[in-house]
C-alpha cells in the first residue's frame, strides 16, 4: 500500500506574473503556508526549484530542504508590491509614466463597448489597448464618493488621513523614515454606445490631470460648485477614448489612458 502524502498548491503574483503555482510536499512547509494571508501575504523564497510541468506545459515552482522562505520581509520590493495588492490595484508600478509615453495617435483599432465588455470576461493574459467612440454617463466629480486620495511617498499604500500614517504596517516610514504624502486621482466613470454601458471604468491619474487640467491638489481644494462646473464639461458629451484592457490579480480591468474630442467624420465613418 502506497504512502499517502499531503500536496498544497499556492498561486503566486507579482509584477510579472498574476498566477504562478508554487507546490508543496512538505508537511511543515504546508502548515506554514496554510498561515498565509491571501492578497496580504509578501514571501520571499530563495532556492526554489523550478520544474516544468507536462501536464499543464509550463513551469511552476516547488521548494525542498535548501529553499528558504520568509514571510513579509522587510525590504523595499515587498514593501512595494503588498501597498499594490492591499489597494486593489494592478500591479503596474509604471503606470503613470506609461500613460505620458502612450502616443494616442497610433491608437486606431476601434471596438465598441460590447465587444470591451467581452475582452474583459476572457481569461488570457493579453494586454489590449483600443479606442472607442462613447458617451460618458456618469462622471461624480461632486458626489460624496472621493476623487482624490492621498499616497505615502516611500511604499506608494494609500494615505489614512484619520492617523495622519500610511496604511502599510510594514512600511518603511513607519520606522522613522518619515516623507510626505502626495495627492492622486483615484476616479471612475462609465461609457455608453449603441452596445451597452462599461461601467466603472478607471481613469488614469495622468489622463485625470490632462482632462481637467488640474493637479489632484489642485482639484482637492476646487468648491462644490466647481465640480459640478467641471462635471458637466464631460457628462453626456461624446468622446473618443483609448482603453487599456489588462489582466490583474482579481481578473481583467479597463483603464482609461487618454480621452480626445470626437471627429464627427471619423466617427461617423465608424457607423458606415
Amino acid at each position: 500500500m502506497g504512502v499517502q502524502r499531503q500536496r498544497c498548491e499556492v498561486k503566486l503574483c507579482d509584477s510579472t506574473a498574476i498566477a504562478f503555482s508554487l507546490v508543496l510536499w512538505d508537511e511543515e512547509a504546508i502548515r506554514f503556508v496554510q498561515s498565509w494571508i491571501p492578497k496580504q501575504s509578501v514571501v520571499l523564497i530563495i532556492e526554489a526549484r523550478l520544474v516544468f510541468d507536462e501536464f499543464r506545459q509550463s513551469l511552476i515552482a516547488q521548494i525542498d530542504s535548501k529553499s528558504i522562505i520568509q514571510l513579509n520581509p522587510d525590504m523595499e520590493e515587498a514593501n512595494h508590491l503588498y501597498s499594490l495588492l492591499v489597494a486593489g490595484e494592478d500591479p503596474d508600478v509604471e503606470e503613470a509614466e506609461e500613460e505620458q509615453s502612450i502616443d494616442l495617435n497610433l491608437i486606431n483599432t476601434i471596438y465598441p463597448m460590447g465587444e470591451i465588455k467581452n475582452l474583459l470576461k476572457t481569461q488570457t493574459n493579453e494586454t489590449v489597448y483600443c479606442a472607442a467612440f462613447a458617451v460618458v454617463t456618469e462622471f461624480d466629480l461632486d458626489s460624496s464618493r472621493k476623487v482624490v486620495i492621498r499616497r505615502c511617498f516611500h511604499c506608494k499604500q494609500r494615505f489614512d488621513d484619520e492617523r495622519g500614517a500610511c496604511k502599510n504596517d510594514q512600511c518603511q516610514s513607519r520606522r522613522g523614515m518619515q516623507k510626505p504624502s502626495y495627492f492622486e486621482y483615484d476616479f471612475v466613470m462609465a461609457l455608453t454606445d449603441h452596445t451597452g454601458t462599461l461601467q466603472s471604468c478607471k481613469v488614469g491619474a495622468k489622463t485625470m490631470e490632462s482632462m481637467l487640467s488640474l493637479s489632484a491638489e489642485e482639484f482637492s481644494k476646487l468648491s462644490d460648485e466647481r465640480r459640478t462646473d467641471l462635471k458637466w464639461k464631460y457628462l453626456l458629451e461624446r468622446f473618443k477614448v483609448i482603453l487599456k484592457v489588462f489582466p490583474s490579480s482579481t481578473g481583467k480591468l479597463a483603464r482609461m489612458v487618454g480621452c480626445l474630442p470626437c471627429e464627427s467624420n471619423e466617427f461617423l465613418a465608424q457607423l458606415l
